[in-house]
C-alpha cells in the first residue's frame, strides 16, 4: 500500500457549536473521561492495526481533526506517540479549539512529533462567537496562538464570514487581529447554514441569521486583499500561507493523493497503485457489496437475480460494513447460506475483499439527485480491476466513469433479466487463476486524475 497521508478522527467537543454538522458530540464533564478512554483505546488498537499490516509505513502527513482533538489531551499526546512510532512524518497537524489548548499541552504535542496546530478561532468578535455557540472568547483565542508559536509549531487559524450579525468592519477587525498575531496560515470559509444544525433551525424561524452570499463574497476579497497585502498567498479556494507554510496534508488531498481514514466516519481514499494486486481470487464466485446498507436501498431485484444465480450452488454474496436488519433478514430468508456478512472490518481488509472479489456491487441511492451522485466507493471499486454491477441511473454520472472504463455494467433497480444476463456471463468465464487485465483508461478516469483536472481548472480561473 502506498497511501502517504492518514487521517484521525476525534468525535468529541466540550459543547457543539451552532453550525456544526462534522460527526461530533459533546458529553456531560462527568461522562467525557469514560468517552474519551473507551474511543483512544479503539483507535490505539485500529492504529497498530493499520501499523502492523504495513499500511502506514510511507505516511508523510498526518492530520488529527475532529470534533476538538485537543480536548483528548494526554491521549492526544499518546497517539501522536503512537503514530509516530509507525511512520515519520514531515508534517503532523492537530486540531484545537483555543479553551482546551494549553501550554503544557502544545509543548508535550511538540515533542511528540506534531508539527502544526489548526486553531479554530472563527472571529474575533465576542458577540459573533456567542452566536454560533463558540466558548472562548476573542482574548483566548489570540492567547492559543501565541501559545503555539512559543511551543515552536507551525499555527493556522480558521477564520468565517457571514456570521449572524457580523459586519464588514467587524471583518475586517478580526482580520487585522489575527494578522498582527501573526499565524503561519489562515483558512477563510464562508457559512453556511447545515439542515439539521440548530443554526440552521434558529434561521428557519429569524430569516435575518441567514448569511447574505454577496457579504460573504465582499468578505472573501476583503481577505484576499489583506492577508495578501501581508504576506499570505493563496493555493487552495480558500487557504492563505506565509511562503513554505502551506498544509501539505490539505495538498495531498487536492492533488489526488491515496488516503487513509481512521476513526469514527473517517474516510479514505485509494487509487490503482495503492492495491495490492497480488492478492488471489476467491476460489467460489463471489458477489461483494461494501459500505452502509441502508433500509431504503433499492435491492429486491438483485437479491431475486441471485436468487436465480444460487440454484448452481457456485457463489457467495458478501457483504462488509453496516447491513439494515430488515434488509438482513430478506437476505437470511431468500438466500440462506450463500450470503455472508461483515460487519466491521479495518479498511486495508475491505480492500482485500474487492480484490479477491468475482464481482462488486455498488448501489446508487435512488433519491432525487442520483444521477449525479458519485461515491468514493466507485473510484476504489475501479481500482480494484473487479467487475462492477452497479445498481442506478443507466444515465448517471457513475454509470459514465463505469462505461467510459470498461469496469462493469449499470442496470436500473427492477432490470433483473439483465443483472442477472450479466452475472451468468462472468459465473460461466469464472476463473480464480485467471490474471488480472491492466486498463490504462481506469488510470485516466481515477480519483486522483479527477482532482487533478478540477486543480487545474481552478488554477486556470484564478489567472
Amino acid at each position: 500500500m502506498a497511501v502517504t497521508a492518514l487521517y484521525v478522527h476525534v468525535p468529541f467537543c466540550a459543547q457543539k457549536c451552532r453550525y456544526c454538522d462534522f460527526d461530533s458530540r459533546s458529553f456531560a464533564p462527568c461522562d467525557l473521561d469514560a468517552a474519551l478512554n473507551a474511543y483512544f483505546e479503539q483507535l490505539y488498537a485500529r492504529l497498530d492495526a493499520f501499523g502492523n499490516a504495513g499500511a502506514l509505513r510511507q505516511i508523510r502527513t498526518v492530520y488529527v481533526g475532529g470534533g476538538t482533538p485537543s480536548l483528548a489531551g494526554e491521549r492526544l499526546v499518546e497517539l501522536a506517540r503512537r503514530i509516530s512510532m509507525w511512520c515519520k512524518p514531515v508534517e503532523f497537524t492537530c486540531e484545537a479549539n483555543p479553551e482546551s489548548l494549553t501550554a503544557e499541552l502544545a509543548t508535550a504535542l511538540a515533542e511528540a512529533g506534531v508539527t502544526r496546530i489548526s486553531l479554530g478561532v472563527q472571529t474575533l468578535d465576542n458577540t459573533e462567537l456567542a452566536a454560533i455557540g463558540r466558548i472562548h472568547d476573542a482574548n483566548r483565542a489570540l492567547a492559543a496562538i501565541a501559545t503555539v508559536k512559543d511551543a515552536g509549531l507551525d499555527v493556522s487559524c480558521d477564520l468565517m464570514c457571514g456570521l449572524p450579525g457580523q459586519t464588514a468592519a467587524s471583518w475586517r477587525s478580526t482580520l487585522d487581529g489575527v494578522l498582527a498575531a501573526a499565524p503561519h496560515h489562515v483558512s477563510v470559509y464562508p457559512l453556511t447554514l447545515e439542515e439539521g444544525t440548530p443554526l440552521y433551525r434558529m434561521a428557519c424561524r429569524d430569516e435575518s441569521l441567514e448569511p447574505d452570499e454577496d457579504f460573504q463574497a465582499a468578505c472573501m476579497d476583503v481577505a484576499r486583499e489583506l492577508l495578501g497585502a501581508a504576506g499570505y498567498h493563496p493555493y487552495e479556494v480558500a487557504s492563505y500561507a506565509l511562503d513554505g507554510h502551506e498544509c501539505a496534508h490539505n495538498i495531498a488531498y487536492w492533488t489526488g493523493r491515496g488516503y487513509l481514514g481512521l476513526g469514527r466516519s473517517a474516510a479514505g481514499m485509494l487509487d490503482a497503485e495503492d492495491f495490492d494486486l497480488t492478492i488471489p481470487k476467491e476460489d467460489i464466485f463471489t458477489i461483494t457489496y461494501t459500505g452502509t446498507l441502508a433500509a431504503d436501498y433499492t435491492i429486491d431485484s438483485f437479491i431475486h437475480t441471485v436468487k436465480r444465480l444460487s440454484t448452481s450452488g457456485k457463489l457467495k454474496l458478501r457483504f462488509v460494513g453496516k447491513v439494515d436488519q430488515g434488509i438482513a433478514q430478506k437476505l437470511s430468508e431468500q438466500l440462506g447460506d450463500f450470503v455472508e456478512i461483515h460487519s466491521f472490518v479495518a479498511h486495508a481488509n475491505a480492500i482485500k475483499y474487492m480484490k479477491s472479489s468475482s464481482v462488486l456491487l455498488l448501489i446508487i441511492p435512488n433519491i432525487e439527485g442520483s444521477k449525479g451522485n458519485l461515491t468514493g466507493k466507485l473510484f476504489e471499486y475501479i481500482g480494484s480491476r473487479t467487475p462492477i454491477l452497479c445498481l442506478g441511473p443507466t444515465d448517471g454520472d457513475a454509470a459514465a466513469i463505469i462505461q467510459v472504463c470498461k469496469a462493469g455494467k449499470t442496470f436500473e433497480y427492477n432490470d433483473e433479466e439483465g443483472m442477472f444476463q450479466f452475472l451468468t456471463s462472468l459465473l460461466n468465464n469464472f476463473d480464480p487463476q485467471s490474471p488480472i487485465k491492466e486498463n490504462n483508461v481506469v488510470n485516466r478516469y481515477s480519483r486522483k486524475s479527477l482532482t487533478q483536472s478540477l486543480t487545474q481548472i481552478l488554477a486556470r480561473h484564478e489567472d
